[in-house]
């Protein structure tokens, strides 16, 4: 296990091991899109990777599937996310989160979440000017994810 501080000073624990993956209650999706990043601009924060909740009786793929779509107009088959992480952001109450890395079919347009303005695709996350980022764009933990990610 790795740990992190985020940028609310709270500890991050971040796993790649299946066996310590506990029951989570959101999903960060690391999409790609013909060898670019897909990212969603958040209305608010600004521009990050897709994610969010997982519905109550959802399986977290299915919310990964569903956030990525609603989020960017993204596909991808259930069967192509795989899940290679999960971290747990220590506060009250706690945040655990399963990481996906998918790649893309295709990208529609489509009616979008509230909450998003639509969507980039990306070389490398820093190409996303500083201004425009998400402070999750910056966050310890996914940038190490990330990496780990490029490496390959």
């Amino acid at each position: 296990m790795l740990e992190f501080i985020d940028s609310m000073n709270q500890k991050v624990v971040l796993t790649f091991d299946k066996t310590k993956y506990e029951h989570s209650g959101h999903v960060l999706i690391l999409p790609r899109y013909r060898s670019k990043w897909v990212l969603m601009h958040h209305k608010v924060r600004g521009v990050e990777f897709p994610g969010g909740k997982i519905e109550r009786d959802e399986l977290s793929v299915n919310a990964a599937a569903r956030e990525l779509y609603e989020e960017t107009g993204a596909v991808a088959s259930v069967h192509s996310f795989k899940h290679i992480a999960q971290y747990k952001v220590i506060r009250k109450p706690e945040i655990i989160k399963d990481v996906y890395v998918v790649e893309v079919d295709d990208i529609e347009s489509s009616d979008l979440a509230d909450d998003s303005i639509g969507y980039l695709l990306v070389d490398h996350i820093d190409d996303v000017l500083i201004t425009d980022r998400s402070h999750l764009l910056e966050d310890h933990c996914i940038r190490y994810i990330v990496r780990r990610l490029d490496e390959v």
